[in-house]
C-alpha cells in the first residue's frame, strides 16, 4: 500500500533537528537573554563607562581625568 504522504528519511530528520536547534539557540539569545545589549558597542571609546539601568537606554558617562588645571 502506498502512502498518502511523502516518506521522511533520515537526512530530513536530521535537517529538521539542526533547524529546531538553531532556532531555539536564537530564541534563548534574543528572548531569554536580553542582556546581550550590554555586549553592544554604541559608539563611545573604551573610556566610556555604561551603565544599564533596566529597561531604559544605558548611561553612559566618560570620567574626568585628574590633574589638568585648565590654565
Amino acid at each position: 500500500m502506498k502512502w498518502p504522504w511523502f516518506s521522511v528519511g533520515p537526512r530530513d530528520v536530521l535537517a529538521i533537528a539542526v533547524g529546531i536547534v538553531i532556532v531555539a539557540g536564537l530564541a534563548y539569545v534574543l528572548i531569554l537573554r536580553p542582556d546581550w545589549r550590554m555586549w553592544a558597542n554604541f559608539g563611545f571609546g573604551p573610556e566610556w563607562r555604561c551603565t544599564y539601568v533596566g529597561s531604559a537606554d544605558p548611561v553612559c558617562t566618560k570620567p574626568v581625568k585628574s590633574g589638568s588645571s585648565g590654565s
